[in-house]
């Protein structure tokens, strides 16, 4: 009998040994992938870009309407024991210290005495300097997966305020979805959230949308340089935003506007081509995004899309069909640790 009981509490040792060797490696390999965050970094395009005035701080204030698009850079951020910053991208001209995503890495680790080195991979596939808001959005998706990677528990308040100090559109990317943008870009209203909330019933489906780029690079500035401000479009902002609220795409697609365009189009005449071209194309609308060189046209019909793609990809430009559809599931997971 003694022996008995001896071989029960062996095995019942043995048992609880196995067990605490599995949850402890269980929970070693989750903090080992926590480490690693995997996470898309959207565009956007402007539905509506107003330019109301010149600020003190050489940037101008603008009303603006956002939308967050499925055409993404992917990113992969990793903490490492060397203690340095890397950025790595297959785009040459945004690896090294020189990127914005850099800057904020440097200041998060300065700021709360990150003592590991942060690691950031990217993926290009949003153009450069083409108004779609690439390095805005990667910035925005830096600060949230080193805020989770590093557990900070930054309220979104003080993201926002980071994000103000690298750009005037991080902040919309910090808020995806729809949205206004005042003052310089970076004073954001949600009009359709990004995920769904028991706030919002608000739903928004933009498709056969088509983007084209010709190859050219605009800064923000040169495209501001060449704004001429006169009257304010305040009626048609209102139209297009009640056109948005009632998910009525014809009045959204006839409401769209950028008052960069003219500057832009004078000094590129070719962005005026393919705005002309894309409504001859048969697109209900068409446009010039943010600050350029994308123009973006949307369209009623799949097929007449189809053809225009297959018309301006033959001419060698940058084209992509893309979408609109927020908010996304309440259980939609932005990151993925590996």
């Amino acid at each position: 009998m003694f022996i008995n009981i001896i071989a029960d509490i062996a095995i019942t040792t043995i048992i609880t040994t196995i067990t605490i060797i599995i949850m402890v490696g269980k929970r070693k390999k989750k903090e080992k992938d926590w480490q690693n965050l995997f996470q898309n970094s959207y565009a956007k395009i402007n539905l509506f870009l107003d330019v109301l005035s010149c600020r003190y701080d050489n940037y101008h204030n603008i009303i603006t309407l956002f939308s967050e698009i499925n055409l993404c850079d992917q990113i992969n951020t990793y903490l490492t024991e060397d203690g340095k910053i890397t950025v790595l991208s297959d785009v040459s001209k945004i690896s090294g210290n020189r990127n914005i995503v850099f800057k904020i890495a440097e200041f998060i680790k300065n700021k709360y005495g990150i003592k590991q080195g942060i690691s950031i991979t990217i993926k290009k596939r949003i153009p450069l300097g083409a108004g779609l808001g690439g390095g805005s959005s990667n910035a925005a998706v830096c600060l949230r997966i080193l805020n989770q990677l590093c557990e900070l528990e930054l309220s979104e308040e003080k993201l926002r305020d980071i994000g103000t100090k690298f750009g005037s559109d991080i902040n919309f990317f910090l808020t995806g979805g729809i949205a206004i943008g005042r003052n310089k870009g970076d004073s954001i209203e949600q009009i359709v959230p990004k995920i769904a909330d028991k706030k919002s019933t608000l739903k928004i489906k933009l498709e056969n949308i088509l983007l084209v780029n010709p190859g050219i690079e605009i800064s923000s500035h040169e495209a501001y340089s060449l704004v001429k401000l006169n009257k304010v479009n305040k009626n048609k902002f209102e139209r297009i935003l009640n056109a948005v609220k009632s998910n009525d795409l014809k009045e959204v697609a006839s409401n769209l506007y950028n008052k960069l365009e003219d500057g832009l189009f004078k000094k590129y005449p070719l962005l005026k081509t393919i705005k002309n071209q894309l409504l001859e194309f048969s697109a209900s609308g068409a446009l010039l995004s943010g600050s350029g060189a994308t123009l973006f046209g949307i369209f009623e019909n799949r097929e007449d899309l189809v053809y225009a793609k297959e018309r301006f990809s033959n001419k060698g430009y940058w084209t992509f069909i893309t979408r609109c559809e927020y908010p996304l599931p309440s259980n939609a997971n932005l990151y993925i640790a590996r």
